[in-house]
């Protein structure tokens, strides 16, 4: 039986509507994420605070590059169905979760605890000040966006798989697109004035 075919825009349409339902606006989503920072704060004390985001940015970093894998698998397998059902993004996401919690201390050790942690892109040489720590906040407010919203649309994917066939898939537009919307729900960059990326 054949599908019906739909484009990549309409993916991302549909994924940039099920953020504006989740979240009204920037400021909301700023304001979920303050207020995990804070009781990290509270919880950790602050000297334990900053460790504690650094072990968080590993965890993070890391696991949305096998996200990114998992989606660049996805679209090259998307309109090939006997190979596309392979996959289970659900279980492997499970798997790659619980894998990276066992290794995050060791990954910590080696990246922060030897070094600066400059080997994670963006991460800037620790000086122990007030605005290390903000960069810190702001690269785990990205990396926790770009957890969730990768995530979201593995889903959106994988459930129109079912019923259409994909035109053009790309995994850059795809990623580049989640990249926007992660950039624009913490607030670093401004797109008109529905964030739709239109």
């Amino acid at each position: 039986m054949s599908k019906d075919s739909i484009k990549m825009e309409q993916l991302l349409a549909t994924f940039t509507s099920q953020l504006k339902q989740r979240y009204d606006s920037p400021s909301s989503f700023s304001e979920k994420m303050d207020k995990l920072l804070r009781s990290k704060r509270e919880k950790h004390g602050d000297r334990g605070y900053r460790v504690a985001i650094e072990k968080n940015l590993v965890f993070l970093y890391f696991f949305v590059e096998e996200l990114k894998s998992i989606l660049e698998i996805m679209m090259d397998r998307v309109n090939d169905d006997s190979e596309f059902l392979k996959i289970d993004p659900g279980l492997t996401i499970m798997e790659i979760e619980k894998q990276l919690r066992d290794q995050t201390e060791r990954k910590h050790l080696e990246i922060f605890g030897d070094g600066d942690g400059s080997f994670l892109p963006g991460i800037p040489g620790n000086n122990g000040g007030k605005s290390y720590t903000r960069k810190l906040e702001f690269h785990y407010s990205y990396l926790m966006a770009a957890r969730s919203f990768s995530v979201d649309f593995i889903n959106i994917l994988y459930a129109a798989q079912q019923e259409y066939r994909i035109e053009k898939p790309s995994f850059n537009q795809a990623w580049n697109y989640i990249d926007m919307s992660v950039n624009y729900y913490i607030g670093n960059i401004q797109i008109g004035e529905s964030g739709s990326g239109d």
